[in-house]
């Protein structure tokens, strides 16, 4: 589609309003310069607001959201969009800009979408054998299945039950898939490995812990922060990351929405997070929109 027309539109705003012109128009092609440009996408909808920041202020919230509901007023006029994809772009408070843009860039659909991506970014870096980007993997699995930071430190090699295809984290027991435990197993007997993103061959630290490095028998919580912010910095050029605490909740999104338990929803989380009532109605919040945007499910 060409937007040629909506810059020129853009020309008529008062001077205060078209420096920002340039940098938005920049950002509506990069979104949506394609054959099939989704404008009703609430992932590409965050993306006008935020362009390539990680963060958004109130002051650029209100500054963008004048051009973001002219861009979709002028694409109604073009016949591009219904009037109700208008009208819930005029809705859209700051809130829901952050929330949406949450979802949307720490939050997977199920477990194997977030392992792929680990699988994708790893390749991007030449990483793509078998038992490349396990510790990352060994990460994801764990925290998806409700284990904190620190419970995940303190895993031991023994702690894994292979036969059982069970995992004991404290006064816990997490049991897995075969394909996820298969994945403990691997990273947990592997010691030669390539780093990331160097791919530079290294050998683990002989240790009992789990969650070792080449340096470290027992890896520290600033160690695993450490391993994840260079796995973002790569992994935010494809539109996501990862988030021990998101993973969490994602985890436990996911637990709700496979329950075939007849309890509600709010039941359901504050029994998974262990929070009280009015904190678990906060996340049912948060639960109806990740299910909305992840599973594509209207139904609350």
């Amino acid at each position: 589609m060409n937007f040629e027309s909506f810059y020129t539109l853009c020309q008529q705003l008062p001077e205060k309003d078209r420096q920002w012109v340039d940098v938005f128009y920049k950002t509506v092609v990069e979104v949506f310069d394609e054959e099939h440009p989704q404008f009703q996408n609430p992932d590409r909808i965050c993306k006008l607001f935020y362009g390539k920041s990680a963060s958004i202020s109130k002051a650029q919230y209100y500054r963008k959201r004048n051009l973001v509901r002219m861009f979709y007023d002028w694409l109604y006029q073009q016949g591009a969009i219904d009037k109700q994809v208008v009208e819930d772009v005029y809705g859209l408070q700051l809130k829901d800009v952050v929330t949406d843009y949450e979802l949307s860039h720490y939050y997977f659909k199920d477990l194997d979408d977030a392992l792929g991506f680990v699988t994708k970014v790893g390749a991007v870096k030449g990483l793509n054998e078998p038992n490349d980007m396990l510790n990352f993997k060994a990460i994801v699995i764990l925290t998806w299945y409700g284990t904190e930071l620190q419970e995940l430190l303190s895993i031991r090699k023994s702690d894994l039950d292979r036969i059982n295809c069970a995992v004991t984290v404290g006064d816990k027991v997490l049991h897995l898939t075969t394909e996820y435990m298969n994945i403990l197993c691997r990273f947990a007997d592997i010691d030669l490995h390539k780093g990331f993103p160097s791919q530079k061959q290294q050998i683990y630290v002989t240790s009992q812990y789990l969650m070792r490095s080449s340096k470290q028998p027992h890896m520290s919580p600033n160690n695993v922060q450490c391993a994840i912010r260079r796995f973002n910095t790569i992994a935010a050029d494809y539109d996501h990351e990862i988030s021990v605490l998101n993973l969490r909740k994602n985890g436990i999104f996911r637990r709700v929405y496979d329950s075939s338990d007849d309890k509600t929803v709010n039941t359901l989380i504050q029994e998974l997070t262990g929070c009280d009532t009015a904190f678990a109605v906060g996340y049912k919040e948060f639960y109806e929109r990740w299910k909305r945007y992840a599973i594509g499910d209207d139904e609350s």
